[in-house]
């Protein structure tokens, strides 16, 4: 997939120069550590979950844009996925997340996507006479371009808005505040490296379960590197105070080692760190960075089976994640949990979450079974 883009030098130098100056110390620094809109940093989908919340170098389709906008050029011809999540239901009552994302490709070039995302909360309180209204959302557009087969860069911008508020029955006292701010995505994704390492054979045992289910599989090695939620602070719980929005880099690997028609197995890492006041010693920086590890096994292109695990040493959470997912690329129901003891909440606030979605990818192929 892809053609030539003879640009794509101007292209990785203008990248790396803006990494560079996303990455200086000095650049959006917050006050008393605090950061708005972290809901930005909750992967939406039940797959990415499963897999420690990474796996996002093999990302496809539509949901591909929150993790990296080059993945989009897996979207197909059309792709759509709905998403819901509760989050952290033992330690926090009343949050979930829900989502939406589609996308098409525009020609064998250029690829788009539409995404919209919104987190509901409340602040956990059984008080009759208390009422509150709270929640976030985004809404943003990504765009990703394929300069040969096996490269691609990608770039979006999404609008930010959160809103609360409060009021007491039998009472004039109603509070209410909001903030808004906009952010950049950007990517960069490299396929197929290696491709001799992936074990695979090309033998076809059932010839219609091949033509209704048959996947491109990438073989070998997988990489890609992001910048997410790069924007302007943003100005919510004091007026004369504006905090950074949690803007982020992730690398992501991915390793295909076997690729035959009965079996497809992967393994993923992906390393995500925030850039916020990246003024701290090497040491404490690299605390920091959050590592999920994930290994993905697909049955006869329909029954996938993944685990994963979630490193934060930073803020102390370690957890693991299983979950499951049936039906082919077109048309798949997915179901992830966080595994752990909610009573050990120091090391797992988020057990038994769950997340829940309902995607499809379809190619002119599929159109024509």
């Amino acid at each position: 997939m892809g053609v030539s883009f003879p640009g794509r030098r101007y292209l990785i130098a203008g990248f790396t120069i803006f990494a560079s100056i996303t990455l200086l110390p000095a650049y959006g620094q917050s006050q008393d550590g605090h950061i708005e809109a972290r809901f930005l940093l909750i992967p939406p989908d039940a797959r990415g979950r499963a897999l420690g919340e990474g796996g996002s170098v093999f990302s496809k389709g539509a949901i591909s844009a929150y993790y990296n906008p080059a993945l989009l050029v897996t979207s197909e011809l059309f792709s759509g996925e709905f998403n819901y999540s509760d989050y952290a239901p033992d330690f926090v009552d009343g949050m979930s997340t829900k989502n939406i994302f589609i996308s098409n490709n525009i020609d064998d070039m250029v690829f788009c996507a539409l995404g919209y995302t919104r987190f509901d909360f409340s602040n956990g309180l059984d008080i009759p006479e208390y009422e509150s209204e709270s929640y976030d959302y985004s809404l943003g557009i990504w765009a990703a371009v394929s300069f040969d087969p096996h490269n691609s860069l990608g770039a979006g911008i999404k609008y930010i808005k959160r809103y609360h508020q409060s009021s007491y029955m039998g009472s004039d006292y109603v509070s209410s505040r909001e903030g808004s701010s906009y952010a950049f995505d950007f990517g960069l994704l490299s396929r197929n490296h290696l491709p001799v390492t992936t074990l695979y054979n090309d033998t076809i045992y059932y010839p219609v379960l091949h033509k209704l289910f048959k996947v491109e599989r990438d073989r070998g090695f997988s990489f890609g590197i992001s910048l997410a939620n790069v924007g302007k602070a943003m100005t919510f719980f004091e007026k004369d105070r504006a905090d950074p929005i949690p803007r982020n880099f992730r690398f992501a690997a991915g390793y295909q080692a076997i690729d035959t028609e009965p079996v497809g197995l992967r393994l993923t890492l992906d390393a995500t760190k925030l850039l916020i006041d990246v003024d701290d010693s090497f040491k404490e920086e690299w605390n920091e960075i959050v590592w999920s590890y994930g290994l993905e096994a697909t049955f006869y292109y329909i029954l996938h089976f993944r685990l994963g695990r979630l490193f934060d040493r930073d803020s102390y959470q370690r957890f693991n994640t299983v979950g499951f997912g049936i039906g082919p690329e077109w048309l798949s129901l997915d179901y992830s949990t966080i595994l752990g003891d909610t009573d050990d909440w120091r090391w797992n606030r988020r057990a038994e979450e769950y997340s829940i979605s309902i995607r499809c990818n379809i190619s002119p192929n599929d159109l024509n079974l």
